[in-house]
């Protein structure tokens, strides 16, 4: 009987582990800086505006691009990048090139390893070497997202997901950018 009590309870334990490393959670995809302003997308742009204040540029992107649905904006701050559409003002993109911004979950920052960032997030779903002419060299691009796991859901027949895109360095190996996103297809 306490055998069968163990094997019971070392099933249910292994079996919350796994399922707990094959789902992400949504602090793998929000940012913190250095002051301690936690950013994420879905966040409504007024709590980014709060916390750093006016942004150092604030493009309508609708101007470039007039057959969109709806406007869409982009603010720059030193080291942090907004994106949002005027329907709702939530935050659809955050863009960080800067060391003092983080990821919540694991403290991947720009310097990160491309080995840390495989240790906390595991093999990604795309993986591409490519010459990045903004930054004038070689950089790898891994993408992940949530598609298809707990974090995704269903609305109106249209499938929303969490993602983020490592930039690394090539030759360096180290995180040069991070893009987190939300999504739909």
């Amino acid at each position: 009987m306490r055998r069968k009590l163990l094997f019971v309870l070392f099933t249910l334990l292994d079996s919350t582990i796994l399922t707990a490393l094959d789902n992400p959670n949504v602090n793998q995809f929000t940012v913190r800086s250095d002051k301690g302003n936690v950013f994420s997308v879905n966040q409504n742009i007024s709590t980014v505006f709060e916390q750093l204040g006016e942004p150092d540029s604030k493009k309508n992107m609708w101007a470039e691009y007039p057959n969109a649905s709806c406007a869409y904006y982009n603010v720059e701050y030193d080291g942090i990048d907004f994106s949002y559409y005027d329907i709702n003002n939530n935050v659809v993109f955050i863009d960080v090139h800067n060391k003092k911004y983080s990821i919540c979950d694991n403290g991947i920052r720009v310097g990160s390893s491309y080995s840390k960032i495989i240790k906390e997030y595991g093999e990604p779903e795309y993986e591409k070497s490519f010459f990045n002419p903004k930054t004038n060299r070689k950089e790898i691009q891994l993408r992940y997202s949530t598609a298809d796991s707990d974090l995704s859901y269903i609305k109106q027949t249209i499938k929303h997901y969490y993602g983020i895109i490592f930039y690394v360095d090539e030759i360096t190996k180290k995180c040069s950018s991070f893009v987190i996103y939300w999504n739909y297809e």
